[in-house]
């Protein structure tokens, strides 16, 4: 399948304001501290782990590869796409603490 019904899925999934394809986003996201990798078709990001899930699933679905990105300061080239059949998901999304039990010392965030 091609990248613009990939383009539209993403977009049913997490919005317009959630899928960036401009060249600085996807710059950005092609790189990683020490590696540049190819441009990825879009970076994406998803407000919950319902939505993470359905990106991931129409990405796959579509023959492309999924790159998750947090900060962004990999020293491994683990956020650098190796192809341009590839989304990034900005994981920023998703910074919200979910639980926190003090007597444990615990605490549930999400991943962003």
């Amino acid at each position: 399948m091609n990248g613009p019904a990939l383009l539209t899925a993403l977009t049913a999934i997490v919005g317009e304001d959630g899928v960036r394809t401009d060249d600085a986003a996807c710059a950005l996201a092609a790189s990683d501290v020490h590696v540049n990798g190819a441009r990825p078709l879009a970076v994406v990001r998803p407000g919950d782990a319902a939505q993470v899930a359905a990106v991931v699933a129409a990405a796959v679905g579509h023959g492309h590869a999924v790159l998750p990105r947090g900060g962004g300061l990999s020293y491994t080239g683990g956020y650098a796409p190796p192809h341009a059949r590839s989304i990034s998901v900005d994981m920023r999304g998703m910074n919200r603490i979910l639980a926190i039990a003090p007597d444990d010392m615990v605490m549930t965030v999400e991943a962003g």
